[in-house]
């Protein structure tokens, strides 16, 4: 377009007595194409934008993406047990969240955990039902997330789970109190994956990433002392991402590891034996051992405030 542009600059100017006739001659199309269609000359009529404006999602509350009559349904009659939205008026602005009452027991001694983007609730209702003594808290956008995991909560007959609906950032601003939160689990985000830019310019979609040192620094908030979050991706221009959000909020990597210590399969028996290379390591001391990083490409990373 430059090309172009600096060629026709350096066209001579057309004679006078031609530009006008020109001029003279698109005058009569130019003032009929407005006529006939007035609408496009104003731009979309104010129906239409009010109409575009109302189907349109606040990026903070739970996604209003379409789900069946059975899950409406669901969400109506269930979700006020254990869940809270502002949809539904459970949330309240700027409201902090009574966790002792919530669960509907003392907090002191109790070991609660984050779980944000619970998607189909695999990992939550696992840890859940493994360890009813702990409370878990899930956090997730998506409504057809909330019915699915609220269905299966309570068909488990889990006491010990809680869902929010909402953007977790925006959650944990307005809801969570300080120190109240022991482990924190981010599995799988969405790593928004862009082609490469130019030099100079902001990659955009990067900044819609969840992990950022905006989201540590409020996570450092509401963490009790000595506390974790757990980050697993399968992207791995994500990895390095992590790494660095985590040096800017004062975070320290405390290992990594090709298989999250949460995701590796369980036992009751806390001692195994050790295979090659420690293969056969427990979770148990994977997740408590600040040496058991590997040198192979990390799919997960424990970290914690410095």
């Amino acid at each position: 377009q430059r090309q172009g542009g600096e060629a026709a600059m350096e066209q001579p100017p057309p004679a006078p007595d031609t530009a006008a006739a020109a001029a003279a001659a698109a005058a009569p199309a130019a003032a009929e194409a407005a006529a006939a269609s007035p609408v496009e000359a104003a731009g979309p009529s104010r129906k239409a934008l009010k109409r575009k404006l109302r189907h349109k999602t606040k990026w903070f509350n739970a996604s209003q993406r379409t789900i069946s009559k059975r899950q409406k349904k669901l969400l109506a009659e269930q979700w006020p047990l254990i869940g809270k939205s502002y949809a539904t008026k459970g949330l309240v602005y700027g409201e902090h969240l009574d966790l002792d009452a919530w669960f509907e027991r003392d907090g002191d001694g109790v070991r609660r955990h984050l779980d944000i983007g619970f998607g189909m609730g695999e990992s939550l209702l696992t840890y859940a039902g493994r360890k009813p003594e702990a409370d878990y808290i899930g956090i997730e956008i998506h409504r057809a997330s909330h019915a699915v995991v609220c269905e299966r909560v309570m068909e488990a007959g889990l006491r010990n789970v809680r869902l929010l609906g909402g953007q977790a950032q925006k959650i944990l601003e307005r809801h969570f109190g300080a120190g109240c939160i022991d482990e924190v689990y981010v599995y799988f985000p969405d790593p928004f994956p862009t082609e490469p830019s130019e030099p100079g310019k902001i990659d955009w979609e990067t900044t819609r990433r969840l992990v950022t040192p905006a989201f540590l620094s409020e996570l450092q908030r509401i963490l009790r002392p000595g506390a974790k979050l757990y980050v697993a991706t399968d992207s791995p221009p994500y990895v390095p991402h992590v790494k660095a959000a985590a040096a800017d909020a004062g975070w320290t990597v405390v290992s990594e590891v090709e298989t999250p210590p949460h995701l590796q399969p369980w036992t009751p028996s806390e001692e195994q034996g050790e295979g090659e290379e420690g293969a056969e390591e427990s979770a148990k001391e994977v997740a408590s051992s600040p040496s058991a990083a590997t040198e192979a490409a990390p799919a997960a990373a424990k970290a914690r405030p410095a």
